[in-house]
């Protein structure tokens, strides 16, 4: 196939096919061709090549999103070239795979092999922040799926890019463009009630991400499963509830992994939030920076269930430090959890307040298990600041005990104990084992006496 730069690309492996064409992938590395499966003779097919001719002339620098480089003008087979990272593979195996697995009897070893909930948070950390920082600038992806998102191949690996660029439209609450993927499409796109928008890729990243974690899709609950064609069309079109309602259960599912262990308060909220006030009015749906957020909070709780005691698995930590796939508990002195704070100094608080005053709780939390280590940023984890915020210092924690690097000079501070004196910090500092008293001790970053970030633990 020639381009429009005058390039030649053979194609060597077929990737996946929608209704808009086949994606393949040449034997030039992290190229990838889209061509159309109809002519441009058809008046569809032509409206079509020059959509992507506008979406090539759209600010996506800078997103991980592989944009059209070229025209394939072939008037029999009309497409597009697109760059995108060597070792990449569509998400949709590592889904199709751990669920057959799991359908099978195999249990959780496929699950576990691609990365586990450990790998499948970060990802779905990373996909949702590229969709918020598309919406920022006015556009819609339209067509999200497993097919669409591409993931690392190696499982020690997390990058994510998005293909079918050619979906991308201007965002609005009504939209223009009618493409989806039926089991990711929102409701009213079904119903022909609504064109693509930020609130239509909001409903399709939460069936995506729902469905990564759990291997389930959460409008097919045992009602539709063991029931006719007709009841799926029905609950993919939003008229039925979905399977973890609180309140109207028939649609209630009894397969897949167990949501309340799984996912963190925080996630269960925002899928309730999406798929039972979000069903009806699409305005109820999180934004995008809010699945990004709380999906970058998650990633700050991952935990590790210990292979010499348990399974191996990783989890979201929950209140009891408990791995939900084997119940084995990580002991209290093999795990930190630092709690987020915001410290102000009497000087800037109005006349009347007190101690108690000077210290803002905040939902934000970082979990440190032994033998691992974790940055702190100025920003804490599941703020939409946090990624660009700038690096603090590094902890690690070990048989040594807690230590911290200096990743900044825009000051650091640390006390042993609540209310003891602060230790202003230039060089690497050990919070030793020996210390450890059951008191609350601080990390402040920042200057001490304006307001500032502050995090708290107990040693």
């Amino acid at each position: 196939m020639l381009d429009t730069n005058g390039i030649e690309h053979e194609l060597i492996e077929r990737l996946g096919e929608g209704g808009q064409g086949v994606v393949f992938r040449t034997r030039d590395p992290g190229v990838l061709l889209k061509l159309s499966k109809v002519g441009l003779a058809d008046a569809r097919v032509q409206s079509w090549f020059h959509h992507v001719s506008w979406v090539a002339r759209q600010p996506l620098t800078g997103l991980q999103i592989a944009v059209p480089v070229a025209l394939i003008d072939n008037r029999h087979n009309p497409g597009y070239v697109m760059e995108l990272m060597d070792g990449m593979e569509p998400l949709g195996r590592m889904l199709e795979q751990a669920a057959q697995a799991l359908q099978e009897g195999e249990g959780l070893d496929s699950y576990r092999a691609s990365g586990g909930v450990a790998r499948r948070v970060r990802l779905l950390a990373k996909l949702a922040r590229i969709l918020a920082e598309l919406h920022g600038r006015g556009l819609a992806y339209g067509d999200l799926s497993p097919a669409n998102v591409f993931v690392s191949r190696s499982v020690d690996h997390d990058e994510v890019w998005l293909i079918d660029s050619d979906n991308i439209s201007v965002s609005s609450r009504t939209g223009g463009r009618m493409i989806w993927t039926r089991q990711f499409g929102a409701p009213e796109i079904l119903r022909g009630m609504s064109g693509i928008n930020s609130l239509t890729d909001s409903w399709s990243f939460g069936i995506l991400a729902f469905q990564l974690l759990t291997l389930i899709h959460p409008f097919k609950g045992d009602l539709v499963e063991d029931g006719v064609a007709e009841l799926e069309e029905q609950a993919l079109r939003g008229e039925l509830p979905w399977i973890d309602h609180p309140r109207e259960h028939a649609n209630a599912c009894s397969g897949g992994l167990p949501r309340t262990e799984l996912l963190s308060l925080r996630l269960r909220t925002l899928f309730e939030q999406c798929f039972n006030a979000g069903r009806e009015e699409p305005g109820a749906r999180p934004s995008m920076a809010e699945w990004a957020e709380g999906f970058e909070a998650a990633a700050a709780m991952l935990a590790q269930c210990e292979p010499e005691d348990g399974c191996g698995s990783s989890f979201i930590y929950n209140p009891r430090a408990c791995c939900p796939f084997c119940d084995t508990v990580i002991p209290a002195a093999r795990h930190l959890r630092l709690r987020h704070v915001v410290f102000a100094p009497m000087t800037e608080l109005g006349e009347g307040a007190s101690e108690h005053d000077q210290w803002l709780a905040t939902p934000d939390l970082l979990l440190l298990q032994h033998g691992y280590e974790v940055v702190l940023r100025s920003s804490p984890v599941g703020t939409s600041t946090y990624a660009s915020s700038p690096a603090r210092c590094r902890l690690r924690f070990d048989e040594q005990g807690l230590h911290l690097t200096p990743l900044s000079t825009l000051g650091l501070h640390v006390a042993k104990s609540n209310g003891g004196p602060l230790k202003a910090l230039d060089k690497p500092f050990l919070f030793k084992r020996e210390w450890q008293a059951r008191a609350t001790a601080s990390i402040h970053l920042g200057d001490p006496t304006r307001t500032h970030s502050v995090w708290r633990f107990i040693w």
